[in-house]
């Protein structure tokens, strides 16, 4: 058999179900082997291969398993190379590979002949060419492995044209333990940490748990909301971990930080006497710059990450608990046992103030005369079905939806927070349906976003995905643009964008298309795309956000 043959029955071994990408010359041999294998492993054609990444990156959000994606040498991977920083930097699971050069053809000058191994080696976890056919097999499962265990991240591989064309014998069927989704291996805090841990927690009068995207990687929902109830206390999350627990939960006090956190629940952070980071990397955004809370000694601090590297890099933190969140959490609920003494009615009186809050903002958008971002919100809240997958792009709809639309316990509510890449929320929703079919997808976009990513409206066509795709048509970068005009005297410079007719360009490309230029036609037309499975592009036509008051925007302008 051909290596790429070889190739593809490694990936077919590994569980893999879907490979985004697009063929290119070098990849000829892969793309027979996935002709030949096609009823075992689908292959979902993408515009470009940096869209190809961020399918696999929606794919592995949502079901924990590796995302594939693939493309040929040259361009293809130069294209592909955004996704990968996004997937490694939110330690999600992902193979990617991209076919290259002749082995022969090194150093010669051929067409498309790149380093690929240097060039995604900050990318990735692991980054290698592999030079000899009969290896296949055998770095398959060291990157399959290298994804899944410890922190996740993306791998890259590098296969010649030479070698994928070459033929070998079929590898002999031995015992070997394969790593198909994360948390391949938990890792547990030491009983010294965990001790030390439960005395902070027991002296605590007012702890706050700030949740991030690892509790979705280790599926921590129950031991997290068992926590939470055992010691009363409030459950902020970063905007990668919304979903860490019911956001409608007495103790949930919704995203916090400067994008998408209310007022309310910051201010409840930093009065909080014990913090416990759990799975987050206490970033600059879900802590307002290291400001919600400051890390000024006014209170304890647990930091709880499955990387050892994460712990007291941005804060000095009391306890350190190296391990995977449900680990940690579930140690911490054994050793605490019932016997806490929990003010349960205390934070739900502050959950309520919360809730009072965002219900305040909804009920007050007042008469414009375009769609108003919180409509968006208020009417997705009132017609969209409760298993929903949200896809945002960075922009205009993370911080509205992140802040007042209540998502339930688990990853439905994806954005790509690592880099804040514009056109995420398209090619994003292709990757989510074939992950959940059975769920509703809806993908937030903005002008800047969809300019980056409309050809792939044409795959989620293609692929008769039941999506409705939602933009938030202003005609400028709204977020820099108001920002300017607060901290810069309104220098505007390449913030206005041109006006183009999106639904004609979304209709032409396989979608059904609406136009709303009011809050009562955009309500109207969102029931009209939830009636049909057809593929559905909305162009909310929305209030410039530079116009909107500044206290009633959901981040903080500086």
């Amino acid at each position: 058999m051909k290596g790429a043959a070889l190739l593809v029955g490694s990936l077919i071994e590994h569980e893999v179900k879907y490979i985004f990408g697009l063929p290119g010359d070098t990849s000829l041999d892969f793309y027979e082997a996935l002709y030949d294998m096609q009823d075992e492993l689908c292959h979902v054609l993408a515009t470009d291969e940096r869209n190809a990444a961020y399918m696999a990156d929606a794919y592995a959000r949502i079901t924990n398993k590796p995302g594939v994606c693939e493309g040929p040498s040259g361009g293809g991977a130069s294209y592909i190379i955004p996704g990968l920083y996004e997937a490694n930097y939110s330690s999600l699971p992902m193979v990617a590979i991209n076919t290259d050069i002749p082995v022969t053809g090194i150093g010669k000058g051929v067409l498309t002949e790149m380093d690929q191994v240097h060039f995604f080696e900050d990318a990735s976890k692991w980054s290698t060419i592999v030079t000899q056919a009969g290896r296949i097999p055998e770095i398959m499962r060291n990157a399959f492995r290298e994804a899944t265990t410890g922190k996740p991240g993306a791998v890259h591989l590098s296969f010649p044209m030479d070698v994928l064309g070459c033929e070998v014998a079929r590898e002999a069927n031995v015992f070997k333990k394969l790593y198909t989704a994360i948390p391949a291996v938990r890792t547990c805090p030491s009983a010294e940490e965990v001790n030390e841990a439960l005395k902070i927690i027991m002296e605590s009068e007012a702890p706050f748990v700030v949740a991030g995207g690892g509790i979705h990687l280790s599926q921590a929902y129950e031991a997290l909301e068992e926590f939470a109830i055992i010691t009363g206390s409030l459950v902020g999350t970063s905007i990668t971990g919304k979903g860490s627990i019911d956001e409608e939960h007495p103790l949930s006090a919704g995203v916090v930080g400067e994008n998408g956190g209310s007022p309310t629940a910051n201010v409840m952070l930093c009065e909080a006497d014990l913090v416990l980071f759990i799975g987050t990397q206490t970033g600059s955004v879900v802590t307002s710059h290291w400001k919600t809370p400051p890390d000024d000694g006014r209170r304890k601090i647990i930091q709880a990450d499955i990387d050892p590297h994460e712990i007291g890099r941005n804060y000095n933190v009391d306890c350190g608990l190296i391990g995977d969140a449900r680990s940690v959490l579930e140690a911490l609920v054994k050793g605490l046992g019932m016997h806490m003494k929990k003010d349960v009615e205390r934070n739900s009186r502050l959950n309520k103030t919360i809730a009072a809050w965002k219900e305040a903002e909804l009920s007050e958008i007042g008469v414009s005369r375009s769609v108003h971002p919180l409509t968006v919100v208020k009417t997705c809240k009132k017609l969209l079905p409760e298993d929903v997958i949200l896809v945002a792009d960075a922009g205009t709809p993370t911080p509205y939806f992140a802040s007042f639309y209540p998502s339930k316990a688990g990853r439905m509510f994806l954005s790509p927070r690592a880099f804040g890449s514009l056109g995420y929320a398209i090619p994003g929703a292709v990757g989510a349906h074939k992950a959940r079919p059975s769920s509703r997808i809806v993908s937030l976009t903005g002008d800047g976003s969809v300019l980056v990513s409309m050809a792939e409206l044409a795959s989620i066509a293609r692929e008769q995905i039941p999506a409705v795709v939602i933009l938030f048509h202003n005609n400028e970068y709204g977020w820099i643009k108001t920002h300017l005009k607060y901290r810069k005297e309104q220098k505007y410079l390449s913030v206005d964008l041109p006006e183009v007719k999106y639904d004609a360009a979304a209709e032409s490309l396989g979608l059904r298309s609406y136009v709303a230029e009011t809050d009562e036609e955009f309500e109207e037309t969102l029931k009209m795309a939830l009636k049909t499975d057809d593929p559905t592009f909305i162009d909310a036509h929305t209030m410039k956000l530079h116009e909107i008051a500044p206290e009633k925007l959901p981040w903080s302008i500086h």
